[in-house]
């Protein structure tokens, strides 16, 4: 009986880290959707969004697990002027907080708040 009793406590044990884990992933998932200003869209259906609304989920996903690596190909093709503004800060953060960023981009207001710019040309990186 004392085994059986052990092993509950484990699973319990390890059932509260769960939650509280997935209570803090869905805490900084609802943070992220308010900075994009896509919280009053978590029930839609994908179809439902714009190419923009789409591109800010996206960003939302990249994130939202703390990468230490990000690659992103034109992750404000879809935004307006404000919403590339606040993906570009969200980038600068997470940059600043330890994550190798790695952008593609035509966009040249995100480009310029890169720490270095490459420029391909004819199949040459310069």
């Amino acid at each position: 009986m004392q085994i059986a009793a052990s092993a509950c406590e484990v699973s319990k044990s390890e059932v509260s880290k769960s939650e509280v884990s997935e209570d803090s992933k869905e805490t900084r998932a609802l943070e992220l959707c308010k900075q994009l200003h896509i919280e009053d869209l978590l029930w839609c259906y994908p179809n439902e969004l714009s190419g923009g609304e789409m591109r800010r989920v996206m960003i939302v996903r990249a994130l939202i697990n703390n990468p230490k690596l990000l690659i992103l190909d034109e992750p404000t093709g879809d935004l307006d002027l404000e919403h590339t503004r606040i993906v570009v800060k969200m980038l600068r953060e997470a940059a600043k907080n330890g994550v190798a960023v790695l952008m593609v981009t035509h966009d040249v207001e995100a480009a310029r708040c890169a720490d270095r710019t490459y420029t391909m040309d004819a199949g040459s990186l310069r």
